[in-house]
């Protein structure tokens, strides 16, 4: 058996340091953070969190290998793991690892719900200089709907940002024929044991309790502060209070969000994005 390694591919404020932290906490499975960003916080500590990669043990000497050498080091130096979960959210990490047939490469799609996203990048964007960046920035990278980004709204453009973004994903994704499985924020915060348990059993691993307790297990790499203390991670709903409602109708209406959502068997419900119902 191939050891794997599994990366969690998303756009950022998802809920992936979340899932890392449940997956992390199963006996087999190491839950290493944002491995593409190791050199960048081998000497300082994460943005918005903590790193070890400056002193644990277990990075030593690897802040510059390439993903290859990276992983079989890893691997090597972690004693009865079949499993070392990335969630450096980019594909072009993971790009430079798939010729390689000595890991088993499998991927997972993480979505949330694109009006909790444009709330929260509308708090990220808080200068006119940030929110030209993001709107010339996504109209540069998708041409084809570059003149109504550069008409669209504030809020609009976080839609089509968040559009382009996960777009990009399922197009890596299937171009490269890749093992990958879709989850939903909503249903990794609402449905937890089950959602995990699904998960576990397509990487050939059996649901442990501890999981659901995953504070009381150490973990290694990028994780963010506040989960070191806190004993559950509740739905995040602040979208519904502080995206008004014809904001929130924009984000739904923002071209082609309903056809792409659809295409990918996911439905807009009150609370969050889900799967659809057989």
């Amino acid at each position: 058996m191939k050891p794997i390694i599994l990366f969690v591919l998303s756009t950022n404020y998802s809920g992936s340091h979340y899932l890392g932290r449940i997956l992390g906490a199963h006996s087999k499975i190491a839950s290493l953070g944002e491995l593409r960003n190791l050199a960048r916080y081998s000497n300082i500590s994460a943005k918005r969190g903590i790193s070890d990669y400056d002193s644990n043990p277990l990075f030593e000497g690897l802040s510059d290998s390439d993903p290859p050498d990276l992983f079989r080091t890893l691997f090597n130096r972690l004693e009865n793991t079949h499993v070392i979960v990335d969630l450096s959210k980019r594909t072009s990490w993971p790009q430079q690892l798939l010729k390689n047939k000595e890991f088993d490469l499998r991927f997972i799609h993480l979505i949330r719900d694109p009006r909790a996203l444009a709330r929260r990048w509308r708090l990220t964007y808080d200068t006119p200089r940030s929110k030209r960046h993001v709107r010339w920035h996504t109209a540069k990278h998708w041409i084809r709907y570059a003149v109504p980004i550069m008409r669209a709204s504030e809020i609009e453009v976080y839609a089509y940002k968040w559009l382009h973004a996960n777009q990009n994903i399922q197009r890596f994704l299937d171009q490269n024929h890749l093992t990958y499985h879709r989850m939903t924020y909503y249903e990794l915060t609402t449905d937890t044991e089950a959602t995990l348990t699904h998960l576990l059993d397509w990487m050939g691993f059996q649901f442990e309790p501890i999981q659901l307790e995953f504070w009381r297990v150490q973990t290694s790499g990028t994780q963010k502060i506040d989960w070191n203390q806190s004993t559950q991670h509740a739905l995040d709903l602040r979208w519904q209070r502080d995206l008004d409602s014809d904001e929130q109708t924009r984000v739904l209406e923002t071209p082609p969000m309903h056809d792409y959502v659809h295409s990918l068997g996911l439905q807009f419900e009150n609370d969050g994005l889900i799967t659809k119902s057989d």
